[in-house]
């Protein structure tokens, strides 16, 4: 059989190879190009030519592909720990809690319940990065991805915000109020903070709300007054004990009487 630019006189064999040569590469997507994107990010171009959104549980970064999110049970103990001190709920005793919901066209996210080591507890955003390949929440998140779920005893939440109609807020903080040989009981007013709290063993609380030594011989209160190991205020009622001596915390009344108080 001979060439086509044989039988065709009219076109040179010139013309047709050349022809030829461009028909083919036009057939494979072009000459020398790579395919372009069609679709733009948080779209996928799926079975019939369509740009369609990402679905659930897929990322879909502007390449035209539907990406499945990673499934596999990562390790998120040295992430947590290395940018905010906590650890993922379960590993003592807490239940253990982590969800995924998508985020096209950037990556998937995965919500995570973490708890810090006095039993403060989190719920933490952490992004599957599509470019870095790993589990990621940079530190910058903290306010916008890093919520305060609830609070120990000694600590109150604070910030409040609205997220899907359910109150979180942004901080879990340290309270301040109680006085030294003291221990909080409860958790703080939300904004406010004021954490209940009672004195340690051993120790009495006074009226003007501290915490002072306890008479350490016999009985360390009378009639629901406290008995210090050491006199403590202007006026005071000397209770001897065995070659010691504790005290009760007085005021002076009128007529100038002396009445016991904390």
């Amino acid at each position: 059989m001979k060439p086509l630019c044989k039988i065709r006189g009219f076109v040179s064999c010139r013309t047709v190879k050349v022809m030829s040569v461009i028909y083919v590469l036009a057939a494979v997507g072009g000459v020398g190009t790579a395919h372009a994107a069609t679709c733009a990010k948080g779209y996928w171009l799926d079975d019939t030519g369509s740009c369609t959104e990402c679905s659930d549980k897929y990322y879909c970064p502007g390449d035209d592909i539907r990406h499945p999110c990673p499934t596999t049970d990562t390790d998120y103990e040295p992430i947590l720990r290395e940018y905010y001190n906590v650890y993922r709920c379960g590993g003592r005793g807490e239940a253990a809690w982590t969800s995924i919901t998508n985020s096209s066209p950037y990556g998937c996210v995965y919500n995570i319940r973490a708890c810090d080591d006095v039993g403060n507890r989190y719920y933490l955003t952490f992004r599957y990065d599509t470019t870095l390949g790993y589990y990621f929440t940079p530190p910058e998140s903290v306010g916008n991805g890093f919520f305060c779920e609830s609070v120990a005893p000694g600590y109150f939440m604070s910030d409040e915000f609205y997220a899907n109609n359910v109150k979180y807020y942004h901080y879990c903080n340290p309270c301040t109020n109680a006085p030294a040989n003291a221990h909080y009981t409860g958790a703080g007013t939300p904004d406010v903070g004021n954490c209940p709290w009672e004195c340690d063993a051993g120790y009495g609380h006074t009226s003007d709300d501290r915490c002072l030594p306890l008479c350490r011989i016999g009985d360390t209160a009378m009639n629901g007054i406290n008995i210090y190991a050491e006199k403590h205020t202007k006026y005071a009622m000397a209770v001897p004990r065995n070659g010691a001596t504790c005290w009760i915390s007085a005021k002076r009344g009128d007529g100038g009487k002396l009445f016991p108080v904390n």
